[in-house]
């Protein structure tokens, strides 16, 4: 079965290149996009992904918030909390609020994706 993403970024640049990474690590998945927490919130319904990647920092509500809301609408959904900031506190905040993982930017290409395919074998159990 084709994964389904939700990538919460606001910066343009960073969402088009993560995009692109997803399409060509998961060639048959669908990969929908939402620049801020709201927005996430609201797409969560009509995409239902599989996995969200979701930035830390996002105008309005933040990446923390729109997790807590986003488990309570659709518990099933794996988020990976994505974010430049970086340490234990930021891992475990995320944690907290129902994100499955927390990877920092800067291990982008060394930890994202073995998390990712973690992950997404763990929801096919």
């Amino acid at each position: 079965m084709p994964a389904k993403f939700l990538i919460v970024e606001d910066h343009d640049a960073v969402r088009t290149a993560l995009r692109a990474w997803l399409e060509v690590e998961f060639p048959e998945s669908y990969v929908a996009e939402a620049t801020s927490g709201e927005e996430a919130v609201v797409k969560i319904r009509s995409v239902s992904p599989h996995l969200v990647v979701m930035d830390f920092k996002l105008p309005g509500m933040n990446g923390f918030e729109a997790t807590r809301q986003i488990n309570a609408t659709l518990p099933s959904v794996q988020i990976v909390m994505f974010s430049i900031r970086e340490g234990d506190v930021y891992r475990a905040s995320a944690i907290s609020v129902g994100a499955c993982a927390y990877v920092p930017k800067r291990t982008f290409q060394t930890e994202l994706l073995p998390t990712i395919i973690a992950l997404l074998d763990k929801s096919q159990d």
